[in-house]
């Protein structure tokens, strides 16, 4: 999946390096009801990558579709220029992401090139956080 854990160590960033153009982070199986989250919050930060910018991409699946497809998909663009960042997607407005009934697994393509990626959190939240 193009994406090699550098270090854990630390106790709140794990450092992965992407070494190719599709890096994931997959989820193990889950079961969450779609309209209990209304966002997804990430803290990360980007960086020894080629361009200045790159695409934060988040995908699930269900029960009836299994595959992580770009029908279930929503596209984020973010700073590769190495400064640690919030970033929120919205659902609540996702009819893909509310029509799903149930999400069965969970799928984050940080970035979409070679680069560092330092990742503080991932969370789906009930509500917009400040």
């Amino acid at each position: 999946n193009d994406l090699v854990l550098v270090d854990d160590s630390r106790d709140t960033i794990t450092t992965f390096r992407s070494t190719g153009g599709d890096p994931s982070l997959v989820s193990p199986p889950v079961r969450i009801q779609p309209w209990a989250f209304q966002y997804l919050s990430v803290r990360l930060r980007l960086s020894e990558s080629s361009e200045p910018t790159s695409n934060l991409e988040f995908y699930w699946t269900t029960p009836y579709d299994k595959d992580f497809s770009p029908e279930r998909r929503v596209v984020l663009p973010v700073a590769a220029d190495g400064v640690l960042r919030d970033y929120v997607i919205g659902l609540e407005d996702n009819q893909a992401w509310l029509n799903s009934g149930v999400i069965t697994q969970l799928r984050l393509d940080p970035m979409t090139g070679p680069g560092k990626i330092e990742i503080e959190y991932i969370h789906l939240w009930p509500f917009k956080t400040p």
